[in-house]
């Protein structure tokens, strides 16, 4: 379990006349992918853009961030000491922001970068894979955009890579 603390979540919506409000202001919880696995929580999603600024909140499924064709997620991961994720890829134009502690981002044929508290990434549909190498917990939050295919110089189409999350140990 994650030893930083529930990031709080605020959401602003419209009263009848028009005027700003808040409608969501606490803490949100994070959930493990599996025993002794890093953390997430799906703080806010949309299935269409552009986004209607009036429609009800729409509550994430259960299981790893996936956006829907035309959506996005506003996702928060935590890496505990010596985690990784699998390698994955994503059919998304991700902007993530590192809160909290430093990951490396290895990237499956290319360098492996170290991500620190502040650093931002720009992350374009490339396999990829995080990975803590401290011994303290990390916390990176990203807002992930639905992206067309990668399509290479060479033809090749990229699509997304994510597995399945291990079996729960019993």
């Amino acid at each position: 379990m994650s030893t930083i603390a529930a990031p709080r979540h605020i959401v602003t919506a419209h009263d009848k006349d028009g005027n700003p409000n808040i409608i969501v202001d606490g803490p949100a919880p994070l959930k493990s992918f599996a025993p002794g696995a890093n953390a997430f929580a799906v703080l806010h999603s949309t299935h269409e853009f552009p986004m209607n600024n009036t429609a009800e909140l729409v509550k994430a499924p259960p299981g790893p961030p996936k956006v829907s064709a035309n959506g996005t997620i506003l996702a928060v991961t935590d890496f505990g000491p010596g985690l990784s994720s699998p390698m994955h890829r994503t059919e998304t134009l991700d902007y993530c922001f590192m809160l909290e502690g430093e990951i490396e981002l290895e990237f499956e044929k290319g360098p492996t970068i170290t991500i620190k508290k502040g650093d931002i990434i720009t992350q374009r549909g490339g396999i990829h894979q995080w990975h803590n190498r401290t011994k303290t917990w990390a916390r990176i939050a990203c807002v992930m955009i639905a992206a067309e295919k990668v399509k290479t110089e060479n033809g090749q189409t990229l699509s997304t890579h994510f597995p399945a999350p291990p079996p729960a140990k019993a």
